[in-house]
């Protein structure tokens, strides 16, 4: 089964983004495993600067979140593959689809 990759909430950071809380729920009613990062941190170029608490889902993933620059993006791509998560998109193909 596919990682589904959503942001966080800014003021609570344990908990998905309010804006995609619907989908974060479908995913997670789906079966899908889910993983919260901070899109924050990803936009001041730390990456995955907090740690991800016990041992984050493998396997194909899919972000879903705030459009990252094509730089930001990968730094979360290369992230995240550290961790066992490929993304379907590449940098390349997200950058292309980006413009």
């Amino acid at each position: 089964m596919a990682v589904v990759v959503f942001c966080n909430d800014y003021l609570a950071p344990r908990a998905v983004d309010p804006d995609f809380s619907a989908e974060y729920d479908a995913a997670r009613a789906a079966g899908f495993d889910t993983l919260l990062v901070s899109y924050e941190d990803l936009t001041k170029g730390l990456g995955l600067s907090r740690p991800v608490k016990g041992q984050p889902p493998r396997g194909p993933g899919i972000y879903r979140g705030w459009m990252l620059t094509p730089e930001h993006y990968g730094q979360l791509y290369r992230a995240l593959e550290e961790l066992g998560i490929r993304l379907v998109n590449s940098p390349t193909e997200y950058a292309h689809t980006h413009y």
